[in-house]
């Protein structure tokens, strides 16, 4: 992949956001796709008074400091890592992956009540799942193929085939997806 300046970035997205007649947002993941903005970066509202939404995949340090830098809606991905974190920093929300996204609503919502049981709870619940998005976000590998076996397992799909280019499956690897998986439990 070619090295783009952060310059040419901003200049692309504040073209994008010009030309827009509707909000626009972007998502930001340079850790993990070798290529993106820096928190710096991404405060392109400031310039470009439509680009509302950005969704990046970084720490809740991170989201902290962006959210206060201006007015966007800032939501973190990085497939739950942090997300009660992130909401404490104020992010608007969570965008993970499919993993475990129907516990994660869960869980937010336990959150957004905003009792101090509620809150509790939503700890607590988090606390069982948080080591698989860890495991998962190791890699894009780890992510993409045991990610996917995850996924397929909570769905019963018995027949599940990781995308290529990406390495295919350890026999480590299925039995990790296995019993994170059950943790987990279907769909």
């Amino acid at each position: 992949m070619k090295a783009v300046p952060e310059s040419s970035l901003i200049e692309f997205f504040g073209a994008v956001a010009d030309a827009s007649p509707i909000p626009v947002g972007i998502h930001n993941a340079p850790e993990y796709l070798g290529i993106g903005l820096s928190i710096t970066g991404t405060s392109l509202h400031k310039r470009h008074p439509n680009f509302k939404i950005v969704k990046l995949e970084a720490s809740a340090l991170a989201i902290a400091r962006l959210i206060d830098q201006g007015t966007l809606d800032v939501f973190n991905g990085r497939d739950g890592i942090e997300m009660l974190d992130s909401m404490y920093a104020g992010a608007a929300g969570i965008i993970p992956g499919a993993e475990v996204a129907d516990l994660l609503l869960r869980i937010f919502d336990l959150f957004d009540a905003g009792s101090a049981e509620s809150i509790k709870e939503a700890e607590g619940r988090y606390q069982e799942i948080l080591p698989l998005p860890i495991v998962l976000m190791e890699s894009m590998d780890t992510f993409l193929v045991d990610g996917k076996y995850v996924l397929g397992r909570r769905f019963a799909i018995k027949e599940i085939d990781a995308r290529v280019p990406f390495a295919p499956p350890t026999a480590f690897g299925l039995e990790t997806t296995r019993r994170y998986a059950a943790v987990a439990g279907s769909f």
